[in-house]
């Protein structure tokens, strides 16, 4: 097995195992794969030993080597990563009623709290591994297009390799992520029709990648020959849904996009993640492969790693693909307080707006602005 495809991390992560009598499937916030029993013993034999961190210790279980989910001989309560459901387009949100989870096309799934973790029924879960396996195995198929120079095929494997030609520094495991569904599903991208109507009318469209929940003081932008959409999850639009990406897509495709706004994802490269205060830790370093990972990560920390970073190429790329369709459209990114040095862009179109006095704002906290991540340095920035 190619590295690539091994776990990212050196132990998988799951949070229990539970034997026999457990039909329900348990979603786990802590866990970086999928667990459940092996369906047949050509499996099993296929599959290769792997390393799975419990909270009660470690043990040795069998990994498919295709879809990456974890397998057992015995009866098992099967385990889904909650990113995993993310991913695939589903809302999760938790109050102190417990925790929902729904779906643009599918509705609101039957979830029961067991000890304060969500479960869902067998025909449920079997729904959720099955959609999971068959997103990952499609993954493995851009891994054998990337590592062993087989022929891409489909849109999604020839849009990964454009990106590996564009961002070679970056893990095939973030770049797998990044291209969204080309025949998306207008019933699974949570815009209504009215909305629909009136962008497909607008001669103007105004992105705001990463906008945060306030969406209101946009509205007054807004003409009937100008749009103006905030992406953000807490608005319901996630992007690392393959849907709602394809749908951007095609936003962009039109011509009609006028200007892209975005700031970059800060939970993991936020300057506070220097300080030695019990608070949440570095998880990646300024330069180098580390960037993408401090070696040593937990599973969950490791996950929140990859997934800012593959938001981020994600933007990246559609701000290349804004370029391309309309020269005139205006790029703009705000400056996070750990890049005060000039941003190097995709495009030297792009301009960086933000605080004047982040450098200031990083020295009067006793940090040195070098030693902090950020997404404006790479070693690589392709034109």
């Amino acid at each position: 097995m190619s590295s690539e495809s091994e776990p990212r991390i050196k132990v998988c992560q799951v949070r229990r195992i539970k034997k026999v009598g457990q039909t329900a499937t348990l979603i786990d916030g802590g866990a970086t794969h999928c667990l459940r029993t092996m369906r047949s013993e050509e499996e099993w034999s296929q599959a290769m030993p792997v390393k799975v961190q419990l909270a009660t210790g470690e043990i040795e279980l069998r990994q498919n080597g295709t879809n990456q989910t974890l397998i057992c001989r015995d009866e098992v309560q099967s385990i889904i990563p909650m990113q995993k459901v993310i991913n695939l387009g589903y809302a999760v949100a938790w109050s102190k009623n417990g925790c929902r989870i729904e779906h643009a096309l599918h509705g609101k799934v039957p979830v029961e709290m067991q000890q304060g973790c969500p479960n869902v029924n067998e025909e449920w879960g079997a729904k959720l591994m099955r959609e999971i396996e068959e997103a990952e195995e499609k993954k493995a198929r851009i891994r054998a297009v990337l590592s062993c120079g087989i022929l891409a095929e489909d849109e999604r494997e020839k849009k990964v390799a454009e990106l590996k030609t564009l961002f070679p520094d970056v893990p095939d495991r973030i770049l797998e992520q990044v291209p969204g569904e080309k025949e998306w599903d207008q019933h699974q991208v949570p815009v209504n029709r009215k909305r629909r109507r009136q962008i497909a009318q607008a001669k103007r469209i105004i992105i705001d990648m990463f906008s945060g929940g306030d969406s209101k003081r946009w509205k007054d932008m807004e003409t009937k020959e100008t749009v103006v959409i905030c992406v953000d999850s807490i608005l319901g639009l996630n992007v690392m849904d393959p849907h709602v990406a394809g749908w951007i897509d095609s936003l962009i495709d039109t011509g009609k996009v006028v200007m892209w706004l975005s700031g970059p994802p800060c939970r993991t490269i936020s300057a506070l993640r220097n300080d030695e205060d019990g608070g949440p830790p570095c998880l990646r370093t300024r330069y180098g492969s580390q960037r993408f990972g401090k070696i040593g990560l937990t599973g969950p920390q490791q996950e929140l790693a990859d997934h800012d970073a593959t938001l981020w190429i994600k933007n990246l790329s559609w701000m290349k693909k804004v370029k391309e369709m309309n020269q005139h459209a205006e790029l703009l990114v705000e400056r996070s307080t750990v890049a005060s040095e000039p941003f190097r862009s995709q495009s030297s179109d792009c301009t960086a707006i933000g605080p004047e006095n982040s450098s200031a704002k990083i020295s009067s906290d006793g940090l040195r602005r070098e030693t902090c991540r950020s997404r404006f340095v790479r070693e690589t920035n392709p034109h």
